[in-house]
């Protein structure tokens, strides 16, 4: 059991702000978002105070829950569209897209500076091909829906920089 009240939401949110910071994500910067929708719809009022936040944060979402090859094409189209800065995805959902642009030459014609990973770990030669193929450095974060941002990693891309003024991290190994 997790017990939260406002201010520990809050801390929650401004470190992950900041380690967004490192991997060009920072609020304001022009970011598509290659994420899934909420697991709960939410109502009116949630879904504007969303889309004014998203306004604000200079932040558009795509959902690729069913992420089929059209839904990819649009996903071109709207990076083409909107020019982000940096992508922010589900790791393998961006290794995928990437293929896809690889398969189809000239679908995407605008290349992002950055690409911030998430909910998974890369493949051994997925950074490669997402840079290849989407452009830009890429960065991998380390999080949990219930502490939010645990790591991520800055330009050194030398590892994590584990958010230890928010949480306490141990590697546990074979031998527990």
């Amino acid at each position: 059991r997790f017990y939260m009240d406002r201010r520990s939401s809050e801390w929650r949110q401004a470190v992950a702000e900041r380690g967004y910071r490192w991997g060009h994500a920072a609020l304001g910067i022009s970011t598509v978002h290659i994420w899934s929708d909420p697991a709960k719809e939410p109502g009116l009022l949630g879904r504007a105070k969303a889309n004014l936040h998203h306004w604000l944060e200079n932040r558009t979402d795509f959902n690729c829950f069913f992420f089929s090859d059209d839904r990819k094409r649009e996903c071109c189209q709207l990076l083409n569209q909107v020019r982000p800065v940096t992508i922010v995805a589900y790791a393998g959902k961006v290794a995928e897209l990437a293929v896809f642009v690889r398969e189809n030459p000239g679908l995407l014609k605008w290349r992002v500076k950055y690409v911030l990973t998430g909910a998974e770990g890369l493949q051994p030669g997925q950074r490669e091909l997402i840079t290849e193929q989407l452009g830009g450095q890429v960065f991998m974060s380390y999080g949990c829906r219930e502490m939010k941002l645990i790591g991520m990693e800055s330009d050194h891309q030398n590892g994590y920089h584990l958010s230890d003024d928010n949480l306490v991290v141990e590697v546990v190994g074979d031998d527990n």
